[in-house]
C-alpha cells in the first residue's frame, strides 16, 4: 500500500496545478489551526504534528506550478456542463414512423 504523504512529497519534484496548492495550503492551516491533532498541543510533545503540516505546506507552494489541465473539469459541485438543450415546443415536434428495410 502507498504512502499519501510520501506521494505528496514526490510530487513536490514535478509539480502541483494552483487548485492543488490552494487545497493543500487550506489542509494545512485548517489542521495547523484545530484542536484536534494527532498529538495534543502539550507544549513541545505536541508540535512536530503541526509543523509537519507546515512543513508540507510550505513545499507544495515552492513546488513549480503546472499549467491547468486541458478540457473540462469537476470540483465537487462545480462541475463544468453542457448546457442543456431547449425543450421543442408542440408546433416543433414531427412524428416520424420507422420500419426496417431488408435489401
Amino acid at each position: 500500500m502507498s504512502n499519501p504523504i510520501r506521494k505528496l512529497l514526490n510530487q513536490c519534484n514535478t509539480g502541483f496545478t494552483v487548485g492543488q496548492k490552494v487545497l493543500v495550503t487550506v489542509c494545512a492551516l485548517l489542521y495547523f489551526l484545530s484542536p484536534l491533532d494527532l498529538l495534543p498541543d502539550v507544549p513541545i510533545i505536541g508540535w512536530p504534528d503541526d509543523l509537519f503540516a507546515l512543513y508540507l505546506m510550505i513545499r507544495v507552494l515552492f513546488a513549480p506550478t503546472l499549467p491547468k489541465p486541458p478540457g473540462p473539469t469537476a470540483v465537487g459541485a462545480l462541475a463544468v456542463r453542457a448546457p442543456r438543450q431547449p425543450i421543442p415546443q408542440a408546433s416543433e415536434i414531427i412524428d416520424v414512423e420507422y420500419r426496417a428495410v431488408r435489401s
